[in-house]
């Protein structure tokens, strides 16, 4: 029988880490959000925000049905002519082929960081975070099945796992050792917020270190 957890992570934190990289805009308190929903041709375009506007996107496991210039359209993920989309709710997704599956952009630098649409975000309609849930989730589910991360917006999308990570910041040793010695929980859901909290820091570490070092002068 499948079993099913549910896991509502600590609001506060949820809303300033995972939500201010990839919700679109800063709408005035109490007023409705009115967002543009569609697809992004390619990265570049998401950078850009070059956005192909659909009357209507729904965004499922495995695949996506909508409505562009009043015509129905639908598709599986892995055969979509577009890198990724923009939802109702204002959050943005790439396209993820080889797994059929489109997961939310958590964080868009030298290291992306994507979760899969597991996790639920909830709004009130000023843009503000109501709730971020993680559903359906079949217990035994490990951590790296279910987030992912690449290098850059163009890099294959690979398990968020320790040894990837430490495979994409090799060129960093020192901060690869302070990853390791903290580790990622792989199978205890209860510390999953811990995981995305610590690798979303060590993500912003690698880029800092890597501006720093584009930006220095050579001697």
């Amino acid at each position: 029988m499948k079993t099913i957890i549910k896991i509502a992570f600590p609001l506060i934190l949820a809303g300033s880490l995972i939500i201010s990289s990839s919700f679109r805009g800063n709408p005035e308190k109490n007023a409705q959000v009115v967002v543009p929903m569609g697809t992004f041709a390619t990265y570049q375009d998401y950078q850009k925000k070059n956005l192909v506007i659909y009357d209507e996107i729904k965004l499922g496991h495995g695949g996506y049905k909508g409505v562009l210039k009043g015509k129905k359209v639908s598709g599986a993920y892995k055969s979509a002519d577009f890198w990724g989309a923009e939802s109702e709710d204002g959050v943005f997704y790439r396209v993820n082929k080889k797994a059929n599956i489109a997961p939310q952009i958590i964080s868009n630098a030298k290291i992306c960081f994507y979760a899969g649409m597991e996790l639920s975000v909830s709004r009130f309609y000023d843009g503000s975070v109501k709730s971020v849930d993680l559903v359906n989730v079949d217990k035994g589910t490990k951590f790296s099945e279910l987030f992912w991360i690449s290098a850059g917006g163009e890099g294959d999308m690979i398990a968020a796992s320790m040894d990837n990570l430490a495979t994409l910041m090799a060129d960093s040793p020192d901060l690869v050792t302070k990853m390791k010695a903290k580790g990622i929980e792989e199978k205890n859901a209860d510390k999953w917020f811990d995981n995305i909290t610590n690798i979303s820091g060590w993500i912003k570490d690698y880029e800092t270190l890597h501006t720093a070092a584009a930006t220095t002068p050579a001697k």
